[in-house]
């Protein structure tokens, strides 16, 4: 396959400009790779058209660069001779990356919503703090697919009170009472200054002696102030 024509919008998608009269494999290997020449060979084979409707393709954009995922819809229309012989396969394609993502990010918005107004209906019949919190906890950790969350209460001294949480077993649990040097100095003045603590990796993030090594991979927590004061976290 030898590409003929190919517009300025084409070229875009593909990243590449210096197309014409060369083979489709040499301009976009990634293409062959992810399936779509076979499809034109099923195309000629055939005589009939393929559409493809939001379909993931990686582009490669150059040796030091990662693949950019896009989104296309996309036809593949056999053109044929008065013998009705397949000479030529018309390509249109739509790069529709952008709406995709506005149509995920408004389910992803529902999804949340619906999820709140049921953990509100839910911690409406508990009567207690450690109940609405150790329930809240478990529907958060499984909302997303984490090991482990709970809260941690602030006490005389910055003293941290794990009282409340849940896990599954993965992670070993977090409770009592712990003195502050736990959470390291830098954790402290981030909630007390109400900002939230992101850890991607524990391990290599932790100095010699910190209490904090072994205790999860990863981790966020989120303080809960009043009146500008750091009263609890929400960690997962």
């Amino acid at each position: 396959y030898v590409f003929e024509i190919a517009n300025r919008s084409y070229c875009d998608l593909i990243g590449r400009q210096d197309v014409i009269g060369r083979p489709v494999h040499d301009v976009v290997p990634e293409a062959v790779r992810q399936g779509f020449v076979a499809l034109l060979d099923t195309v000629f084979r055939s005589g009939e058209p393929y559409r493809g409707d939001s379909v993931p393709i990686e582009f490669d954009r150059g040796p030091d660069q990662p693949p950019e995922r896009r989104v296309i819809d996309f036809i593949y229309q056999p053109l044929t001779d008065k013998n009705g012989m397949v000479t030529d396969i018309f390509i249109e394609a739509n790069d529709v990356t952008e709406k995709i993502e506005a149509v995920e990010a408004l389910r992803e918005v529902n999804e949340a919503q619906r999820f709140v107004h049921a953990l509100s209906e839910n911690l409406r019949d508990l009567d207690t703090v450690a109940a609405v919190m150790d329930f809240a906890a478990h529907a958060l950790a499984e909302r997303l697919g984490a090991d482990r969350a709970g809260f941690v209460r602030v006490g005389p001294g910055d003293e941290l009170d794990f009282s409340a949480g849940w896990n599954n077993g993965r992670l070993p649990p977090l409770t009592g009472r712990v003195a502050p040097e736990t959470v390291s100095r830098f954790g402290l003045e981030r909630f007390r200054n109400g900002e939230t603590l992101l850890v991607q990796d524990l391990e290599r993030e932790s100095r010699p002696g910190d209490g904090r090594a072994g205790l999860s991979p990863a981790g966020i927590g989120v303080p809960v102030m009043r009146g500008g004061a750091w009263i609890a976290s929400l960690f997962v």
